[in-house]
Order: structure tokens, then sequence, then C-alpha cells
């Protein structure tokens, strides 16, 4: 890193990603070789689930131990130029995220996906002076109610928001702790939003679907993606009473989406419990969709997407159900196995 540090001094950007025998020192002698350097990523692998790098060898991650907050404290002293930064897997702690926050003001990009010793509300306090700040990835990972105690810690997260006016770019999802109170902030504090992602927050409803509309109509990526119901064994870490104390109405999600979101380009709802008249409701309104995923939606067939979507005259790209569903699911009448028979054999899975 020398012979690059002293060699390329125009660098705009650089990914150093898995090389874990980089140390800090190395991220200081580029920052004050390299000061045109605007994007740095620096992630790292998957320490908490180590069977996702088999491929590498145990000896090698253990031989080059990652000081955080020793590589955070680099990059704030000698990289604040810096718009974009990756640092996915990273250890750094509360302390190291403040050391970049205080320096990096321009950073407009910042992935703490994986970052698992910072909290969501180190992470809002952080970042609360980053006025350029359009794209924040945070660890997104399950978080029990026992943390919080009261709604007052809770806002502590989402009320910084409020101040971010030109964040485009929100991911929240896996939040169990996210209400329909704390999206009122989210709703009237980021008019300029772009995308949101709110999949797996239970808490979240069709009413802040409609504020959001309402309040965001540069909105054009909405992932409102649910859990595996038709396989709980696929969220075994998602306690059973926190899903179930939430129900989700997939139709009255589609209505709030297609009266308030109509200038939608993108729409997740994989696993939404929505009908054909749900869909429906989305496909009349939001007439410019070309990207729509209703992987897992078991509740309508091919036939009910077949007839929505024909005059979504822009859609390029749509995900099916593409699951076989058992006849047990679904509540026929006399004649209704009929229909069931005909609709099972459009689904993709049976395309050669």
């Amino acid at each position: 890193m020398i012979n690059i540090g002293h060699g390329c001094p125009k660098l705009r950007e650089l990914d150093i990603s898995y090389c874990y025998e980089i140390s800090h020192e190395s991220l200081a002698l580029i920052g004050r070789h390299c000061p045109n350097l605007k994007i740095l990523k620096r992630n790292l692998m998957n320490w908490l689930d180590p069977s996702q790098h088999v491929i590498v060898p145990t000896e090698y991650l253990n031989a080059c131990p990652q000081d955080g907050d020793s590589d955070a404290a680099a990059i704030g002293k000698f990289m604040p130029q810096l718009l974009h930064l990756e640092l996915r897997f990273s250890k750094l702690s509360a302390k190291g995220l403040a050391l970049i926050s205080e320096r990096c003001l321009n950073l407009e990009y910042l992935d703490l996906s994986g970052c698992a010793n910072v909290t969501s509300r180190d992470i809002a306090n952080a970042t609360s002076n980053l006025k350029n700040l359009i794209n924040i990835k945070k660890p997104n990972f399950y978080i029990p109610r026992s943390v919080f105690h009261t709604d007052r810690v809770l806002m502590n997260f989402i009320l910084p928001f409020v101040e971010c006016s030109n964040l485009q770019v929100l991911s929240i999802k896996s939040s169990p702790n996210v209400t329909d109170d704390s999206m009122i902030n989210i709703g009237h504090g980021c008019p300029k939003l772009r995308e949101l992602d709110i999949s797996y927050c239970y808490e979240i409803s069709h009413e802040s679907l409609a504020l959001i509309g309402r309040h965001c109509p540069n909105l054009k990526i909405l992932k409102r993606n649910l859990m595996n119901w038709l396989d709980p064994s696929q969220h075994v870490i998602v306690p059973t009473e926190y899903l179930n104390a939430c129900p989700q109405d997939g139709d009255s999600d589609a209505a709030a989406i297609g009266k308030f979101m109509p200038q939608l380009l993108h729409l997740e709802l994989r696993f939404s419990k929505l009908s054909a008249k749900g869909l429906a409701l989305i496909s009349e309104r939001c007439l410019n969709l070309e990207y729509l995923d209703l992987s897992g939606c078991a509740n309508v067939t091919s036939r009910d997407i077949a007839n929505a979507t024909s005059n979504l005259k822009n859609l390029i790209n749509i995900k099916k159900p593409n699951f076989y569903i058992p006849r047990s699911v679904f509540h026929t009448d006399r004649y209704g196995h009929w229909r069931l028979y005909d609709e099972r054999f459009q689904t993709d899975v049976f395309r050669i």
C-alpha cells in the first residue's frame, strides 16, 4: 500500500474489501497522499456467521484481527473529503463511528451493514450532523423488544431523521420497534425520500404507507416484504408472539400504495397476503411500475397477476409466487377444485 499511496496521488476510489493484512496504518497513508479520494470500500467478511466464508482459511482471518475503531480514527483524521464509505461487518464501536461523523461531514453514502457493535441509537446520534447524507445502510439485525424500555428511547433513533431533509434512501428493515408513530417523523422530515425499505417491520401499518405517500412525492422505490408465513421454520429467530401480535392486511397496504404512491417505479411485496382485489388497486393507479415482486404472495394466482398487470405498459420485471400451493390452503366451494386445478398449472414452477 505504500507504493499505491505514493504512486497514485489522483486516486478517487479505492476498494480494499476483505484484505485482512491491510491495517489502519495503510488507511492513514492513503489519506495523506490521496487528497482526491472520494470513495472508500473497506468491507469485511461476516464474522457473525462463519459459515458464509468457508473458503477462507480461519487461520488467515484470526492472524489478522481488525481494529474497527483504529480504522475509523484513520478515516476520520485523514479522509475528511470522503463522499462514499462502506464498512460492512466492521467491528467499530460508537466511538469509532463518532470519529468518522465528526470529520467526514460531506458523506452522502454510508454502509454499516453487519456492524453489530453499534446500535440504531449510536447511528442516529453520530449521523445527525451529516446534512448531505442521502443513503445509509444500517446493521438490520433483529432487536428484541426488551432492548427498548419506552417510546421516548425509541424516538432517539427516529427523531434525528427529521433534520435529514435531504435524505433520499432509507432502510429500516427488520426494526421491530419502529411503529406508525415513529413513521410520522420520517414522513414529515424527509420530503425528498426516493427509496424506502420497511421490510419485516410488522408494527408499521397501511396508515404509515398513506402518510409516506402524501408527504414524499418523490418516492420511486418501496420495499414492503414480509417473512415467509407459509414456512415458519424460515424465521425461527423472530418471536412468534411478535408476528401474531401484528397481523398484516395486504389489501389495506395495497389500497394505500395505489392511492398515495402512484409515482412508484419499483415495488416489492414478498409474502404479502394481498388478494386479487388488492393487486388490482395497485395496478390501476401505479401505471409507471417497472419492477414488481410478488414472490410468496399465495393469495393471488397467475391469472390474477396477468389480469392486473395487463395495463402496466412499462413493466419489465415481475417476480411471481412460483410455488405449488396445497389444496388445503383454499376453502373452495363445490366447484372450486376445478378452478384450482386449472390455475395451479399456470405458475412458473412448471415452465420448461
